[in-house]
Formats: C-alpha cells, structure tokens, sequence
C-alpha cells in the first residue's frame, strides 16, 4: 500500500508541473505575478525560476521516496531519481512548445534539474540520520 502511496503522489505532482506547463504565456504571467505579490523582493524573472527550482526540489524527493521502495543502495536511488528528473525535466520544457506564447529553454532544464538533485541530496541526508 505504501509503495502505491508514494507512487500516486509522485504522479500527482507531475500533473502538477503538466498543468503549469500547459498554461498559455498569459495564464503564467498572471500565476507568476500573483505569487510576486506575496513576495515583493523577488522580480517577476525571479519568482518564475525559483518557482521551477522548488516545482523539481518536490519532484526530487518525492522520485527518491518511489525508488528507495525497491530497497536499492542510496547510489542507485540518486542514480535513478535524477535520471527520472533530468527526462522529466526535458520533457516539461518540450511540452511548453505546445503551449500559446510558451517556449522551451535550456536553462529552465539547468534549474529544474538543480532543483531536483537538491531535493535528492535534502532526502538523502534526511534518510541517512
């Protein structure tokens, strides 16, 4: 039961970032600049980047808690997770193409995939104490 848990709630946070993703480039100027609002020290630019970093830091450890149900070594999980969050990464950006006004960028990947190996490494140091 446990392993189905951590499971739906993985998937469940990636239809999270699918639906972000899906929003036209106005949908997610609006999201972006509701967010700034409660964070006015940030610009918008900002605000849209730390947002990718904390969206795949989630993705990161929720991934690590899927693989570590297959009682795998610590170096497999790592593996494992951030090649997941790396695809996913890179099919989230792709993803945008189909997106009015959205496009896909490189450095978003670069962020994301940041973001997730700091949610790796945060459930790793987590797990090993």
């Amino acid at each position: 039961m446990k392993k189905i848990v951590n499971l739906l709630l993985l998937l469940g946070w990636c239809l999270l970032i699918f639906f972000f993703s899906s929003q036209n480039a106005v949908d997610s100027s609006e999201t972006s600049s509701l967010v700034a609002r409660f964070v006015p020290f940030l610009s918008l630019f900002w605000v849209r980047k730390l947002a990718h970093f904390i969206e795949f830091l989630v993705l990161g450890v929720l991934s690590c808690n899927v693989f570590k149900d297959y009682k795998t070594t610590c170096r497999k999980i790592l593996m494992w997770a951030s090649l997941f969050c790396l695809c996913y990464a890179f099919g989230d950006e792709i993803h945008q193409v189909f997106s009015d006004g959205r496009a896909p960028r490189i450095v978003d990947v670069l962020i994301d995939f940041i973001g997730s190996l700091a949610g790796i490494k945060l459930y790793l140091k987590i797990k090993n104490k």
